[in-house]
Parts: C-alpha cells; sequence; structure tokens
C-alpha cells in the first residue's frame, strides 16, 4: 500500500489524498485534472508521463 500523502505542486506540501479528492485532484504540472491514481502515484509521474 503507499503512502495516504499527495504531493501538491499548488502548495507543495503534503496533503492527505482526501483533499485532493475534493479538488478533483487538479495538477499545477498539467493544469488538467487526473484520476486520483495519478495523484496518488506522484506528482512526478504525471510531469514525466500523463496518465489518460
Amino acid at each position: 500500500m503507499r503512502s495516504p500523502r499527495v504531493i501538491c505542486l499548488a502548495t507543495r506540501r503534503a496533503r492527505l489524498r482526501r483533499a485532493c479528492d475534493r479538488h478533483g485532484f487538479l495538477c499545477l504540472a498539467t493544469r488538467r485534472a487526473r484520476l486520483r491514481r495519478a495523484c496518488d502515484r506522484h506528482e512526478l509521474e504525471t510531469m514525466r508521463r500523463p496518465a489518460q
């Protein structure tokens, strides 16, 4: 199981995935709404390879 914390570029802080889920997983990296899978994985990975 992965850690239940997600790093948001918005504040550069580790937030609970609950907060991310609330905001609809908006990543500043691509400024697009991604699935919670991408956010849970890591914002860095989303930048390297955007998940559909």
